[in-house]
C-alpha cells in the first residue's frame, strides 16, 4: 500500500511559501502544491484517505461547489473522508455600518446552505452540523471591524462500491 503523506494545497504560491517557512521543522512531513479547486485536481483517482478544506468554499456558487465535491470524491479512496467548513450568515460591520461583500462573492444563509450540501454530497454518508462564530473585533485602529457568522461543519465518508457482483 502506497502512502502519500500530507499534501497542503492553496491557489496562492505565496501562502504556500509562508507555510513552508513557518513549518520548517515539519516540512519533511508534508508536500506543498498549488491547486485551484475550481479546476480538475492534479491528483490521480483514489489518491487520498482524507481531504480537509477550510475557509474557502463559501465563496463559490453552487455549480462550483458541485465540481469541488465531484473532484474530491474522485481523489478519495473508498471509505475516505472529507471535512469541510462552510461560512453562512457572514456579517462585517465598521462604525455600525455593514461592510459590503466583494462583488461576485456568494453569500449563503444557513438553511439554503444545508439544502445545497445535502443535494451535493451524492455518494457520501454525511453529517452536517451548524455552529456560531460570535461577534468579535478584527484588527485595530480605523481598519478594525466587527465580524460574526454561522458555519456548517461537513463530515462525509465516501461510500464504497456497494454494487459489486460476484462471479462464480
Amino acid at each position: 500500500m502506497t502512502t502519500h503523506g500530507l499534501v497542503a494545497t492553496d491557489i496562492d504560491s505565496n501562502t504556500l511559501r509562508k507555510l513552508r517557512a513557518t513549518a520548517r521543522e515539519q516540512v519533511s512531513r508534508f508536500t506543498c502544491k498549488r491547486l485551484d479547486v475550481t479546476r480538475n485536481f492534479s491528483f490521480s483517482d483514489q489518491y487520498f484517505d482524507g481531504v480537509l478544506c477550510t475557509g474557502t468554499l463559501h465563496l463559490f456558487k453552487p455549480k462550483r461547489l458541485r465540481h469541488v465535491v465531484k473532484e474530491t470524491k474522485r481523489v478519495l479512496k473508498p471509505g475516505g473522508q472529507l471535512l469541510f467548513d462552510f461560512a453562512t450568515n457572514v456579517r462585517r460591520q465598521r462604525n455600525g455600518e455593514t461592510i459590503e461583500h466583494k462583488k461576485g462573492a456568494s453569500q449563503y444563509r444557513l438553511t439554503e446552505a444545508k439544502k445545497i450540501w445535502k443535494k451535493t454530497l451524492i455518494g457520501f454518508e454525511s453529517r452536517i452540523s451548524s455552529h456560531d462564530v460570535p461577534l468579535q473585533k478584527i484588527g485595530t485602529g480605523s481598519r478594525a471591524y466587527f465580524f460574526s457568522s454561522k458555519y456548517l461543519l461537513i463530515h462525509a465518508t465516501k461510500k464504497t462500491n456497494e454494487n459489486k457482483s460476484c462471479l462464480g
